[in-house]
């Protein structure tokens, strides 16, 4: 599984660089992005999006014409789940219930765009996700007697897309982001304490990430289109 994924990967980034290729003397839009994610984990048995963390990286645009165009972006992202203490511990530094899991990835998005009279633009794609780092804090053994974990968290990701940008002023846009996991990263075993059998959860990422994006080169870029357009009907 983990094969396919990543030849999937790999044959995406070549569409990208062989339609950057058939693009004609367009400019390349430029960008760089900073905001924020609000994740949690489905299958962890903590529900709501406390997790905060960064979404930072920088992207590349390639226009298509003027309502449509791909892009590929480069990413650090912070993900996770988190729970603060249901009471106050007595004796202290005892079971409080507190749960705190964060992961950090190098992503590479790849989305196609539709832009809407240069004030909306609608995208969908995917990401590929490779885990850098993670930490985890559990201290919920009061609530079942305890979790086996099956593996790690696996180390590459992919997730689906669903992206709207909306221009605040000039080439600043600001951007909603959802994406989910499409296959899970870690199997969980839950034992109960009134339960007679485990449960097993598969564990995805759910993520909202609220983004700043500003364009370079977007000017000069519809210039060169519009310039292609006529010496195209020129011929």
């Amino acid at each position: 599984m983990k094969e396919a994924k990543w030849n999937a990967f790999l044959f995406t980034v070549l569409l990208f660089f062989f339609l950057g290729r058939t693009v004609q003397a367009q400019i390349i839009q430029g960008a760089v992005i900073f905001g924020g994610n609000l994740t949690q984990v489905d299958g962890d048995e903590v529900y709501g999006f406390n997790r905060v963390g960064f979404n930072v990286g920088a992207s590349a645009i390639i226009p298509i014409n003027d309502h449509w165009s791909v892009s590929i972006e480069a990413l650090y992202a912070q993900k996770g789940a988190y729970r603060g203490p249901l009471w106050k511990p007595i004796p202290p530094d005892t079971v409080d219930g507190r749960y705190s899991y964060r992961l950090n990835y190098a992503e590479i998005p790849i989305l196609l765009h539709y832009n809407d009279k240069d004030v909306m633009t609608f995208g969908l794609g995917f990401s590929f996700g490779r885990l850098v780092s993670y930490t985890e804090y559990d201290n919920r053994m009061d609530i079942f007697n305890w979790v086996e974990y099956k593996a790690n968290p696996a180390i590459n990701n992919m997730e689906a897309i669903g992206d709207i940008r909306f221009r605040v002023y000039k080439n600043l846009k600001l951007n909603f982001r959802y994406s989910y996991s499409l296959f899970s990263f870690r199997d969980a075993v839950f034992h109960w304490e009134d339960l007679d059998h485990p449960e097993e959860r598969q564990q995805y990422h759910n993520v909202i990430s609220c983004r700043f994006i500003y364009i370079i080169n977007e000017k000069q870029s519809k210039f060169t289109r519009k310039e292609n357009k006529v010496f195209n009907d020129m011929q």
